[in-house]
């Protein structure tokens, strides 16, 4: 199934998953999507059935697999398995897709998949419905993701999309979720104002890049330095999706290099700073990423709760101290 069927069919009030597997696929899992997708379908109760997590990090095979066949009380979940290439062992990944592909649990079960993994897409049999991820978001896309998850427009903004944002521009699926955020806030009459203010959000992905090096390589100086130049520039949701989104990535790639699995650890290194992979990664375990990220949770649940707390400064404070 096409991005675009898949968002008009989610449109509609008789949405529903049509088989119990569901494989996205794409150029990369775009994690700030997946996040807004799950809270829409839970809000319009739009789940076959309740959200599930399985610990994926657990050696027992047995148990998970026993998770995904066996029910209590006859009730049915929606287990979320993420990016299996990410998360599992090639060999794991692939008994994983034939267990999937004759799978007559009592589950609905989704996750993603890179497109990339031709061989592993083309083994799935026609049990799996697979939609394919848009990661290059245009003007016509993006309106109708603001259709879907009923972000407040108007002609006048709507101008504005083709004017000046989408003008000879796409972006990627996570950029554009970001953008809705934004766009619900325009006020018409600065649309010139929020043009440029845009234009710096996007242009300042280097300086994101060398903030996140700073932050990994433990330079404090100067990351505070630049910390104090661009941290206003961005919300505190901003930067929780966008540190829990490196602090991630940055585990798989731990997890992977020591299992001298070096693909996986290249992939999982998009976006991440050159350095890490190349010599900061030894400054981490996977249970000091896996506490940043707890750490990081905690803030969004804090702040979601009306917290006012400065917990961001406090999250790098922590790690500058740290050993």
């Amino acid at each position: 199934m096409k991005f675009k069927e898949f968002i008009d069919n989610l449109n509609t009030t008789s949405f529903k998953f049509n088989k119990r597997i569901t494989c996205f696929v794409g150029d990369e899992s775009p994690l700030l999507f997946f996040s807004n997708l799950f809270e829409l379908l839970k809000a319009k109760s739009k789940f076959p059935a309740e959200l599930k997590k399985i610990n994926l990090n657990s050696k027992d095979k047995a148990y998970f697999y026993s998770s995904l066949t066996q029910s209590f009380l006859g009730q049915s979940n929606f287990y979320w398995l993420g990016d299996i290439a990410q998360v599992f062992s090639s060999k794991n990944k692939v008994e994983l897709l034939k267990f999937l592909s004759t799978y007559k649990g009592p589950h609905f079960i989704s996750f993603f998949l890179p497109k990339d993994e031709k061989r592993e897409i083309k083994s799935i049999s026609k049990n799996i419905e697979i939609i394919e991820i848009e990661n290059n978001v245009d003007k016509s896309i993006f309106i109708e993701l603001l259709d879907l998850f009923e972000v407040k427009t108007n002609k006048q903004k709507l101008k504005v999309i083709g004017d000046k944002i989408f003008l000879n521009s796409t972006y990627s699926l996570d950029v554009a979720c970001m953008l809705m955020k934004y766009f619900e806030l325009i006020n018409i009459r600065y649309a010139d104002e929020f043009s440029n203010y845009l234009s710096s959000v996007l242009g300042s992905q280097p300086s994101l890049y060398t903030l996140s090096d700073a932050f990994f390589a433990k330079k404090e100086k100067f990351f505070f330095d630049l910390w104090q130049d661009i941290g206003s520039c961005y919300s505190d949701m901003f930067w929780i999706s966008f540190w829990s989104d490196q602090i991630f990535r940055a585990y798989y790639v731990v997890k992977f290099l020591e299992q001298k699995d070096f693909v996986k650890a290249k992939r999982s290194s998009f976006r991440l700073p050159y350095n890490f992979m190349k010599r900061d990664y030894k400054q981490f375990s996977l249970e000091k990423l896996a506490n940043y990220y707890e750490f990081l949770f905690n803030i969004d649940f804090a702040i979601k709760k009306g917290s006012s707390f400065c917990s961001l400064d406090l999250f790098y404070l922590n790690h500058f101290v740290s050993n």
